[in-house]
């Protein structure tokens, strides 16, 4: 599971990991994150991504078995 953030600065949304004020916000971010062990953009190796996280942990995003899928079924009521 991921997520991207942004911030909205005197009533922008800043993505700018140049802009100062969203540096300092993503470096907090980042504290959060890996605080609630996620995986911060900005700790990795290669590609360095400050506004995304993942949660990754083992079985997380397990498949369901395709029994478990829902399966074609009449439109609810009202629905045409």
């Amino acid at each position: 599971m991921a997520a991207n953030s942004a911030f909205l600065i005197n009533g922008r949304i800043v993505i700018n990991e140049k802009d100062p004020a969203a540096t300092r916000g993503y470096e907090l971010f980042g504290v959060v994150a890996q605080s609630a062990e996620l995986a911060w953009g900005d700790s990795w190796r290669t590609l360095k991504d400050q506004g995304h996280v993942e949660l990754r942990r083992p079985g997380v995003l397990r498949p369901r078995p395709a029994a478990a899928l829902p399966q074609n079924h009449p439109p609810s009521p009202g629905v045409s």
